[in-house]
């Protein structure tokens, strides 16, 4: 167990809160299912700059919902620029992803979360009491975008296939992957495990003073369900670099048995791949829901 799991039996006082990856992805083998693109056309020359705000969180978390309440408000400001992605931890929603991100990125407190995986003060995941401060949310949007995404996704009873195209609009040096994943909101549950501790329940000035603690039959959102790649992202490039106006495209298929179409998004970004916590740098990221298609932007 992970040295920040101590901290669950102390979820009511405190202040914030390995498995193989194929355990939980679907079939990340592009030539196996999936739309075929339905216009191959020039990559663009210039895309809107997005930002993930991936969070690790788990149901044992009494500051957890305020850290989802900040990513809401930073959507809610920029539309269609900002989106979540919870990775849980020790409750019914865990994936074998939170091993992996765990591993790569070294989180040592819930409610945290980072922002397009860039490092601030030597680590990329920041504890939500330091998102405003750090000026990280800022900072990844100002970026130049290099890249930019394409989403095409078909539901067809319990299967989903989604097909994915990158296209680069600068020359990049290094190793690339492409990371997928299906969100789905609103997930509850009638197992205890999926109640959210809360610590803000006798504060008045808070969204969630009197909602209980734990807070029975809380809907959790942004939950990642499915990574349809490899959990460390499926490689682009042969090389050692990438050409502007290269085009990727990949399809990947998954089941998608008892989960709600009408609540799922697909979410998928382009990283370096890097060996230390600082070198996970995601360069874009597309989200769009299930079953519809999101152009480049």
């Amino acid at each position: 167990m992970k040295p920040i799991s101590a901290l669950l039996a102390f979820y009511l006082l405190v202040s914030s809160c390995s498995r193989d990856a194929s355990d939980d992805l679907a079939t990340p083998d592009a030539a196996k299912a999936g739309p075929a693109p339905t216009d191959q056309v020039s990559v663009p020359s210039s895309f809107t700059q997005k930002v993930m705000l991936e969070l690790y969180s788990t149901s044992y978390c009494a500051t957890c919902p305020d850290a989802m309440r900040m990513y809401q408000q930073y959507a809610a400001q920029y539309p269609d620029r900002v989106f979540g992605a919870s990775v849980h931890d020790t409750d019914p929603m865990e994936i074998s992803l939170w091993n992996t991100v765990d591993s790569m990125l070294v989180i040592t407190q819930y409610s945290s979360g980072s922002f397009n995986r860039l490092a601030y003060n030597g680590s990329p995941v920041i504890h939500k009491t330091n998102w405003s401060s750090s000026g990280m949310l800022t900072n990844a949007m100002n970026r130049t975008a290099t890249c930019g995404l394409k989403l095409n996704s078909i539901v067809s009873g319990s299967t989903i296939n989604v097909n994915v195209q990158a296209g680069f609009a600068a020359t990049l040096s290094g190793q690339y992957r492409m990371t997928v994943y299906l969100l789905e909101d609103s997930v509850t549950g009638t197992a205890s495990g999926y109640n959210q501790a809360n610590y803000y329940n006798n504060i008045a000035s808070s969204p969630f003073y009197q909602l209980g603690n734990p807070i029975i039959g809380y809907k959790h959102n942004c939950v990642v369900r499915r990574v349809l790649t490899s959990n460390r992202g499926k490689s682009i490039n042969a090389g050692n670099s990438i050409a502007a106006g290269t085009l990727v495209s990949e399809n990947f298929t998954a089941n998608i048995s008892g989960m709600n179409t009408s609540r799922m998004f697909v979410l998928a970004f382009i990283h370096k791949y890097g060996t230390t916590p600082s070198t996970q740098d995601v360069l874009n990221v597309q989200r769009a829901r299930v079953g519809t298609t999101k152009n480049w932007d």
